[in-house]
């Protein structure tokens, strides 16, 4: 099985305008990359993201809690455009990130429980040697 870690995206760029970067497959190393770079050019004020299933969820939030982000109050981020009621929230420095805990799908995370929860679809997940994410630090 490979995992599906596609995420629609939306920002509000340093001009604060808004853009929509459309679908984007994290599971592909170059786009991967991209946004790993995309968080620290301060080009970004805001991102939203809504992924089209758990997998995407957890491969976003693995790449920004990787990077030094953590979760944080919706009261943290004042005149937030992108932001949406139940959004998980990353109110650090911009770029400020918010996740949607539904995916498309209609599946959905709960952030409360989040470490066991994706153990839990980690084990549950079919992946061979090669699909499978390393989430040990």
């Amino acid at each position: 099985m490979t995992l599906n870690a596609k995420i629609k995206v939306e920002v509000i760029n340093d001009d604060f305008e808004y853009e929509n970067w459309g679908l984007n497959d994290l599971s592909d190393p170059d786009t991967y990359y991209e946004f790993l770079l995309a968080f620290g050019n301060g080009l970004l004020e805001e991102i939203r993201v809504v992924a089209e299933t758990k997998g995407g969820i957890f491969a976003f939030t693995n790449l920004i809690e990787r990077g030094g982000y953590q979760r944080g109050q919706a009261s943290e981020v004042k005149n937030a455009k992108l932001y949406q009621a139940g959004d998980v929230c990353y109110p650090q420095n911009a770029p400020f990130i918010f996740i949607s805990p539904n995916a498309e799908d209609g599946e959905r995370v709960n952030f409360d429980n989040y470490p066991d929860e994706l153990e839990d679809f980690l084990q549950s997940a079919e992946f061979d040697n090669t699909d499978k994410p390393n989430i040990e630090d």
